[in-house]
């Protein structure tokens, strides 16, 4: 699973900067030997210093630490993240920090992704989040859930953010999904903070059956900014135009009929 994360960063130290990283980060789905495989990818102009991962994996605890000097433009960097006291059974949804240096800047983004562990548990849920935008605060994320399966099953539908970036009420939902049915839910979130960066987010949904996990692939969307409105230049150009031709005929018209008043009021003379 790839998961791609675009960062801007301008530098106003006299001129204008315009260095950008673009991340792609890569998890192998299936765990082997309790060894998590991920690679970062660095397809930008400009280079990441300091590179931490910090992995978040449910059910098990993570050996060592996992860290990189740089990653240069076209680069990439392979981790296998070693794992202990692994619990997981099933497919699970987990995600990685990476914190990096860009300038005189950091920044730390995540990456979702869908692990396997000992045994194939394929969802029969299947999910899809579309964001569109409340104002320039909120952003909404529209969900929506279909049970493919025979079974009704207690779902739980999680939101996952990335550092400095929260939900506006609840992230995650519990609900029951019948068989061959689908439901619909909304998550929102705080975008004031966003400063013109754009992130990604991630929503999924899982269960337990047997005391199997079952989790579905996470589905990415774009966490941004509400976009400022732009108006071509010739528009404003030709709405000056009617403004200024509207107004000189009202002054004319004006004109035509005070003059016309003074004529109506004026004496007329005797034969």
């Amino acid at each position: 699973m790839k998961v791609i994360v675009l960062l801007f960063l301008l530098s106003t130290l006299g001129s204008v900067f315009a260095g950008t990283v673009v991340l792609t980060g890569s998890c192998k789905t299936l765990v082997l030997n309790n060894t998590l495989n991920f690679s970062l990818l660095n397809s930008g102009n400009d280079s990441a210093y300091s590179v931490i991962v910090d992995p978040h994996i449910s059910h098990a605890q993570v050996i060592g630490n996992y860290t990189a000097s740089l990653l240069s433009p076209g680069s990439t960097l392979n981790f296998s993240i070693k794992l202990t006291n692994v619990t997981a059974k099933g497919t699970y949804v987990d995600y990685l920090i990476v914190a990096y240096q860009q300038g005189t800047s950091f920044f730390s983004v995540f990456f979702p992704c869908w692990l396997e562990f000992g045994v194939p548990a394929t969802s029969e849920l299947f999910v899809a989040a579309t964001p569109y935008y409340a104002n320039n605060s909120v952003e909404l994320v529209n969900v929506t859930l279909m049970n493919g399966g025979e079974k009704s099953v207690d779902a739980n539908v999680s939101l996952l953010l990335p550092p400095g970036v929260r939900a506006v009420g609840p992230s995650h939902y519990l609900l029951m999904i019948s068989p061959a049915t689908t439901s619909h839910l909304q998550f929102k979130i705080d975008i004031k903070s966003l400063s013109g960066v754009s992130l990604n987010g991630a929503v999924y949904a899982s269960y337990y059956l047997n005391n199997i996990s079952f989790a579905t692939r996470p589905d990415v969307f774009l966490i941004a900014p509400m976009p400022a409105k732009h108006y071509p230049v010739g528009l404003f150009i030709l709405y000056g135009a009617v403004a200024v031709i509207v107004i000189f005929g009202l002054f004319v018209l004006f004109i035509a009929l005070r003059n016309r008043k003074r004529r109506q009021h004026k004496p007329q003379e005797g034969v």
